[in-house]
């Protein structure tokens, strides 16, 4: 407490704080009592003089020299305060310029984390406190929301100031005196921090991610997957939990970039793959296009995916200004090598980074690139990781924690557990990955303008040890297991009403084209071909109904093709007597998907190794066959996906008017359908792949 004279009552602390810059030292004040029995009261060891306190002197600072007479009670109070006040500033000035010049803030509480504060280029990746890079850094970050080692209370309470005292928080733009410089040269102030116009944007997808591989969906399923950064960030957004993607990389990818059906573009087949002369359409608009014209900075990092026969099918021709990652679909994450290097930096093969682990390589780049970043730009960073992806590979650091949590569990010798913690430790990189980019973020004070996106491409692969239990059926199939992404939406910018919210409107991957274009960026998404896409930013940052209402999962000629002129005979099935209808507007043997409202109709035959139930290997249930429920032969499914979200009850034959009316939209779609080109190897890029410094996939078109 301070009493009326102004002088503390209880026992005060001063520190002396040396002009050169020497450490501070200490002069502790005696208690004093009120100022009524201070008055005129005499030190019998002074002589009768008053009670002196020994001052600071601060004449480099004010011009002027401290008085050396004893100061009498009566003007002590007033001094007293103004030394201790100017005391203190220094003090706290001159804790934050050692704190600056170490690169480090103090803490007033550490705790044990997993991810390491990034301070210096290059990123120093640690896991569990283990320093994956070998350069002896271990500096611990406890959650995404810890930002620079101050206590968060909630996911949207970023505070990203330096702090110069565990009990002191002070502005970025502390603009006070310095009292430990020159009044002939004062410390000039920090220019003020300049917000960008529009929010920057951070997108991330993980490759081919189970549907039950992420923390948020495991409940209940006998899964250990657990992911903390992902889980953070996904209940301090906006999680989409009707949301679909395609079936397969491409696709998916392809419906991104530019807001339109695969089926516009010829690439609804499948994947394209090395040898194939073909790529994302020139003639398309895509999203960093349309963003770079809003006057954000684009930047690529990870597997693209979408073409290379070309230099003008690069991520550098396509709207984006740098790249760095893996130019085709599936390759070590190591050696960045399948039958040839394919690793890129911009337009030309980069032979580094051999031996330094894919998802390591893409976070470290893309931390890289938001440390440099001028902020006052908007930034889009699209984040597309390799993992986790075949092969399954990764540092055994990353494995660890499931190791020590389940022991048991990893004893049981099987292929498929060993296996498993492998894919484990691969999605384990992904989580931590994703906080370390998060984290310098909020360091570098551009998450409180950022919006980030989380998407899986498709589903999982079961024989390649993911899960999307209790989902029907895996990659590359039309079950809800292939094509219902994992997403989420967070931001500072969410209004706090939709904060830690479920969004159960339809949503499909085309949708961010024009959500990130308009309803984020300000922009006008309209091109010269028609979007698909609608603008979802409403449905996700208002809580209002999804203007969707159908999606096209893909219509291909080309998969599983019969002849049509040979129909098949009569079967025993009577779902198969669809085809000898006299009339019907699609044929039902052509492989095909499509929603509308709460109706999912799928046509033509799916594979049967891929379309059962298989649940997580870690719960030691077993497999459900497709064929325990319906026939291979069936060439029409219709699910009511709200009753039934695990298709086991095909109830086509007792909605044959609900049939119909899908078999009449497919028709429609059916007349934009450009048929696939070029599904070939090309000779002439095996050719192309021998280059001086080794073999290596390159652009072998003009």
């Amino acid at each position: 407490m301070v009493g009326e004279s102004g002088v503390d009552n209880d026992d005060v602390t001063l520190a002396t704080v040396d002009v050169a810059g020497s450490k501070a030292t200490k002069v502790k004040k005696q208690k004093k009592k009120s100022d009524k029995n201070v008055k005129g009261q005499k030190d019998a060891s002074n002589g009768g003089s008053d009670n002196v306190v020994t001052l600071p002197t601060d004449s480099e600072n004010e011009g002027e020299n401290l008085p050396e007479k004893p100061i009498t009670s009566k003007k002590k109070s007033k001094k007293v305060k103004d030394a201790r006040n100017k005391v203190r500033n220094a003090t706290s000035t001159f804790n934050a310029a050692k704190q600056r010049e170490k690169g480090t803030i103090s803490s007033k509480k550490k705790k044990k984390g997993k991810l390491v504060e990034i301070k210096e280029s290059p990123v120093v990746f640690t896991y569990n406190g283990i320093d994956t890079s070998n350069d002896g850094t271990n500096n611990e970050v406890t959650s995404p929301n810890d930002i620079n080692n101050n206590e968060v209370t909630s996911p949207n309470d970023i505070n990203n100031n330096e702090v110069t005292s565990p009990n002191d928080v002070d502005s970025l733009e502390d603009t006070s005196p310095n009292p430990l410089s020159s009044a002939k040269n004062p410390t000039p102030k920090k220019p003020a921090f300049k917000k960008p116009a529009k929010p920057h944007i951070i997108f991330v997808i993980a490759d081919d991610l189970g549907y039950n591989d992420i923390g948020y969906h495991t409940r209940g399923t006998g899964s250990v997957v657990d992911t903390p950064i992902i889980n953070d960030l996904a209940l301090s957004g906006v999680r989409l939990e009707n949301y679909y993607v395609q079936p397969v990389c491409t696709p998916t990818r392809a419906s991104l970039m530019t807001g339109r059906y695969p089926i516009r573009m010829g690439l609804q087949h499948g994947n394209i793959r090395q040898a194939d002369p073909n790529c994302l359409p020139l003639d398309e608009t895509t999203l960093p296009d349309k963003l770079r014209d809003l006057g954000y900075a684009t930047h690529a990092v990870g597997k693209w995916h979408l073409g290379f026969s070309s230099p003008k099918c690069l991520p550098t021709q396509r709207g984006f200004d740098s790249y760095l990652g893996l130019i085709i679909g599936s390759a070590g994450h190591y050696n960045y090598t399948k039958k040839g290097r394919a690793l890129y930096s911009n337009e030309s093969v980069e032979w580094n980074h051999t031996g330094k682990y894919s998802t390591e390589l893409y976070t470290e780049h893309a931390v890289d690139i938001i440390r440099k970043h001028d902020r006052s730009v908007p930034l889009f960073l699209y984040l597309s990781y390799q993992a986790v992806h075949s092969p399954i590979e990764c540092p055994d650091v990353y494995q660890r924690r499931y190791k020590d949590k389940y022991p048991d569990l990893w004893r049981v010798e099987s292929r498929s557990l060993s296996g498993r913690l492998k894919y484990l430790g691969l999605l384990e990189s992904v989580d931590v990955g994703l906080g370390n980019l998060t984290q310098v973020l909020k360091n570098t004070r551009m998450w409180e303008d950022t919006v980030l996106v989380f998407t899986s491409d498709n589903g999982g692969r079961n024989n390649l040890f993911a899960s999307n239990w209790p989902l029907r059926g895996e990659k590359n199939t039309l079950f809800e297991g292939g094509i219902k992404g994992s997403a989420f939406v967070s931001s500072p910018l969410l209004p706090p009403d939709v904060i830690g919210t479920v969004q159960t409107g339809l949503m499909h991957v085309s949708d961010w084209f024009p959500t990130l274009v308009e309803g984020v960026a300000g922009g006008v998404a309209e091109t010269r071909l028609p979007l698909d896409g609608l603008n979802m930013w409403p449905t996700i940052a208002e809580g209002l109904p999804s203007p969707r209402w159908e999606i096209l999962h893909n219509i291909d000629h080309m998969k599983y093709m019969r002849r049509p002129d040979k129909p098949l005979p009569p079967t025993p099935y009577p779902h198969n007597q669809w085809i000898l209808y006299d009339y019907i507007p699609f044929y039902p043997r052509t492989y095909a998907a499509i929603r509308y409202d709460n109706w999912k109709l799928i046509t033509g035959i799916e594979n049967i190794e891929y379309s059962g139930w298989v649940p997580p290997e870690e719960s030691f249930k077993q497999p459900i066959p497709m064929e325990t429920v319906d026939n291979l032969g069936i060439y029409v499914r219709l699910y009511d996906i709200t009753k039934d979200p695990e298709e086991r009850d095909n109830i086509a034959l007792s909605n044959r008017h609900i049939v119909f009316k899908l078999l009449h939209r497919l028709a429609h779609h059916n007349e934009h359908v450009v048929i696939p080109e070029h599904l070939y190897n090309d000779p002439a890029a095996i050719r192309a792949k021998e280059t001086p410094e080794g073999i290596s996939w390159n652009p072998w078109r003009s």
